[in-house]
């Protein structure tokens, strides 16, 4: 079968995601203001008794996970794996060959994966130094992709990939010839789909998630 047209889907390309993820760092800059000398410890698990901790733990990892979501954040991902655009293909058929933006909306079939696990992303904002901005730290690790639960979420979320990233051996950067400049921040949303065999499958939806697509590819050789 054809890879089909994701042109046909009803992806939105109008979402002002640089303004969400600028909006989403401030409110997590005010929560490190707050937490001032405690910020570091939301890196770490945080005890039942330590309340103050915890629900800032929790309120951190809501605003990095709609960081770059739209209310409807299923029309804005960075990427749709092959399996998941052929399950929309097949609605649309279904629907004599018309586009819903429900085809790509979370079902049976489908569901939307943060690239960086959450947990992922709090430890990097957690270790950043007292006043830098979190906005250029934020929005290289804030990629998101709809994907097929039974064929892709399975080998996603096995213990070694669900909260954590693959050490570089796991990945084809292990065999990337040596390079001066250090690795691009943003391929970290790439390294647990290409352990887990799924680089291939990713087809981009958004601009920035073409140009990474890309520029991995190159950087591996």
């Amino acid at each position: 079968m054809n890879q089909p047209d994701i042109k046909l889907f009803k992806f939105r390309d109008d979402f002002e995601r640089a303004g969400q993820i600028g909006l989403c760092a401030t409110s997590i800059e005010g929560i490190r203001a707050h937490l001032g000398a405690d910020w570091q410890e939301l890196a770490k698990p945080v005890g039942k008794r330590e309340t103050r901790l915890r629900e800032a733990r929790k309120l951190v990892k809501h605003l990095i996970r709609v960081a770059s979501e739209s209310t409807d954040f299923y029309r804005t991902v960075d990427f749709i794996s092959r399996a998941a655009a052929a399950t929309v293909e097949q609605a649309r058929v279904r629907n004599q060959w018309k586009s819903l933006a429900g085809h790509l909306a979370p079902s049976a079939e489908l569901t939307h994966e943060h690239m960086v696990p959450c947990e992922v992303v709090l430890r990097e904002l957690a270790a950043a130094p007292a006043g830098v901005p979190l906005a250029g730290l934020l929005e290289p690790l804030t990629y998101r992709a709809l994907v097929c639960k039974k064929k892709e979420i399975r080998t996603l979320d096995k213990p070694a990939l669900r909260s954590r990233l693959p050490a570089l051996a796991e990945t084809g950067l292990a065999a990337a010839p040596p390079r001066q400049e250090p690795m691009p921040e943003a391929f970290k949303a790439l390294m647990r789909y290409d352990a887990a065999g799924l680089l291939h499958e990713l087809i981009p939806v958004s601009a920035r998630a073409a140009h990474l697509k890309q520029a991995y590819l190159a950087w591996i050789g």
